[in-house]
C-alpha cells in the first residue's frame, strides 16, 4: 500500500472517529437534556398538590390524624391530577357540552392518562402512602407547613422518553446530527485528498530524485530544486540530497580526470620505451650502453609515477601507515635542510633558513615529515630559475608548530592556488616533463599533513614566488 493511501485511510478513520463521537455525544446531550427537561417540569406540576397536602396538614397537625390514609391520600391524588389535566386541556375540549352522551364522557376519560405513581413521606422521608424504595430514583418536592417542611413528595423520574412531543423531538434531532455527520464526513474526505496528496508530492519528488542517482544521473531536478526552499524536514532532506548530487557530481567528475591524467602519464613514458624498443630492434639506433641507460631513465621514471600514485591511493584509503613519536621539529628540519643544500646548488638556488633556538616538539612520523619536505623543495628547484632564493622558518604559537615555506619564483596564477594539491595538476597544462612533475608531490603532501591533524595552505609569497605554509599541533608536553 503507498504512503498516499495509507495517509488517506489515516485522516479518513480519525475523521470518522470523531464524526461518531461527536455524534454520539450530541445524542446523550440531547437525550440527557429532555429527560431532565421532563423531570424538572413534571416536578413543578406537583407544586399545587403539595399546597393542599400542606394545608390538609395544617388542618390535623400531624399526619398520622388522617383517617384511612390510603384511600383519602389516593382520592386527593386524582382530583388534583383531573384538575391539572383540565388545565392543560384546549379551551374547546374544556368547554364541551354538559348535556353531552354520558357514555361518550365515560370513553373520553378512559382515554386520559393516569395520575403518575406518587409517594408521601413524611419529615423522616418514610413512606406514608405509595412505594418508596430507593431514593436515588426518586425526585423529591419538600411539602412546606408554616415555613416548615413537614413532609416530601416522592416522584419517579422517567430514565427514557417512550412518548409525547419530546420522543419526537429527539427523534427529528437525531436526524438532523445523522445529517450534520454525513456532511462532515463528505467534507473530510473532500480535504483529505487534497491534504494527502499534498504531503506525498514532495517525498515522490524526493524519491525519483534518489532514483536517477542510483541511475548516475546527478544533475538536479527542477522539482527537488523548489523543495529547497522549504523551512520543514522535506526541506532539510531535500537539501541534504542536492549536497549528495552535487557531491558525487564532482566526485564522479573527480574520477573522469584523474582516469584521463594517470592514463596520459603512464602513456608517456611507455611510448617513449616502446619507441626506444623498436628503433633498436629494427637498427634504426643501435643496441648501445648510453641508450639502453635512456631506457632505464624512462623506466625509473614510470617506477616513480607508479610509486606515487599507490602512495596516493594508499593515503586516501587509509592504509599508509605512520609511526608517531614525539620529536623535535627544529631539529628534524635542521637536518633535512643541510641535506638539500647541495642538492639546491645543483641549480644555483640558495636555501636560508630560520629556525628557534628552542626545542619544538610535535608527535609526527620524521620520515613522513622529511618526505613532505623533500616533496616541496623539489618543486622549487623544478619550477624556480637560476640564482633564485628558497626561504624555511619555523615558530610556534601556543597550540601549533608553523612551517612556512617559499620562494621568490615566477610564483602561480590566483586560481591555481586552489587547485595545487589536486592530484596530477599542474598549472602548466601541457605536462611537458622538462617543465614540470607529475603532479602528485602536493596532493601526498596534503595527505601527510592530514595524517598529522594540521594543515597546509598554498598563497602567494611577499618575495613573488609561492609561499606553503603547514601548521601542525604541538604534543601535549608542550603546550
Amino acid at each position: 500500500m503507498r504512503i498516499q493511501q495509507k495517509l488517506l485511510i489515516t485522516l479518513l478513520s480519525t475523521s470518522t472517529c470523531l464524526v461518531v463521537l461527536m455524534f454520539a455525544f450530541m445524542r446523550w446531550s440531547v437525550d440527557n437534556g429532555m429527560l431532565e427537561y421532563v423531570n424538572t417540569r413534571e416536578a413543578k406540576q406537583l407544586a399545587p398538590l403539595a399546597q393542599r397536602l400542606a394545608k390538609v396538614y395544617e388542618q390535623h397537625q400531624s399526619w398520622d390524624a388522617i383517617a384511612r390514609p390510603e384511600h383519602f391520600f389516593r382520592q386527593l391524588l386524582q382530583q388534583q391530577w383531573q384538575l391539572d389535566t383540565r388545565a392543560h386541556q384546549l379551551p374547546a375540549e374544556a368547554d364541551i357540552d354538559r348535556e353531552t352522551d354520558i357514555g361518550a364522557r365515560d370513553q373520553h376519560d378512559r382515554h386520559q392518562p393516569r395520575p403518575p405513581k406518587i409517594a408521601i413521606l413524611n419529615q423522616q422521608q418514610q413512606a406514608l402512602f405509595g412505594r418508596y424504595i430507593n431514593k436515588e430514583d426518586y425526585q423529591l418536592l419538600p411539602i412546606i407547613s408554616q415555613q416548615k417542611t413537614v413532609g416530601w413528595l416522592a416522584r419517579p423520574k422517567k430514565t427514557f422518553i417512550s412518548k409525547g412531543f419530546e420522543l419526537t423531538f429527539i427523534e427529528k434531532q437525531t436526524e438532523t446530527f445523522a445529517l450534520i455527520s454525513l456532511m462532515v464526513f463528505v467534507l473530510a474526505l473532500l480535504i483529505s485528498l487534497p491534504l494527502a496528496r499534498h504531503f506525498v508530492n514532495p517525498i515522490r519528488v524526493l524519491a525519483n530524485a534518489l532514483h536517477r542517482l542510483t541511475q548516475g544521473d546527478y544533475q538536479p531536478q527542477q522539482g527537488s530544486l523548489l523543495l529547497l526552499q522549504r523551512r520543514d524536514e522535506l526541506g532539510g532532506l531535500a537539501q541534504d540530497i542536492h549536497s549528495l548530487a552535487v557531491t558525487l557530481n564532482k566526485n564522479e567528475q573527480l574520477r573522469k580526470q584523474w582516469l584521463a591524467d594517470t592514463s596520459h602519464e603512464l602513456r608517456t613514458p611507455v611510448s617513449i620505451l616502446l619507441a626506444e624498443i623498436e628503433a633498436m630492434l629494427d637498427d634504426v639506433r643501435p643496441l648501445t650502453k648510453n641508450n639502453l641507460q635512456s631506457l632505464q631513465q624512462e623506466t625509473l621514471q614510470l617506477k616513480k609515477l607508479i610509486d606515487d600514485l599507490h602512495q596516493l591511493n594508499s593515503a586516501d584509503l587509509g592504509s599508509l601507515h605512520y609511526h608517531k613519536q614525539t620529536t623535535d621539529l627544529a631539529a628534524l628540519l635542521k637536518q633535512q635542510s643541510q641535506l638539500h643544500q647541495q642538492y639546491l646548488q645543483q641549480k644555483s638556488i640558495t636555501l636560508t633558513d630560520d629556525y628557534p633556538a628552542h626545542s619544538i616538539n610535535c608527535t609526527v612520523d620524521s620520515t613522513r615529515i622529511a618526505q613532505l619536505l623533500d616533496n616541496i623543495l623539489a618543486n622549487c628547484k623544478r619550477y624556480c630559475p637560476e640564482h633564485s632564493q628558497v626561504f624555511i622558518r619555523l615558530h610556534s604559537d601556543k597550540q601549533h608548530a608553523i612551517i612556512r615555506i617559499e620562494d621568490n619564483g615566477p610564483g602561480v596564477p590566483d586560481d591555481a592556488l586552489a587547485h595545487l594539491f589536486d592530484p596530477l595538476y599542474r598549472v602548466e597544462h601541457s605536462r611537458n616533463r622538462s617543465t614540470g612533475g607529475s603532479g602528485l608531490g602536493l596532493a601526498i603532501c596534503q595527505r601527510i599533513v592530514a595524517a598529522h591533524d594540521g594543515h597546509i595552505l598554498a598563497q602567494h609569497s611577499q618575495y613573488g614566488g609561492l609561499l606553503i605554509t603547514i601548521t601542525l599541533p604541538l604534543s601535549a608536553s608542550t603546550t
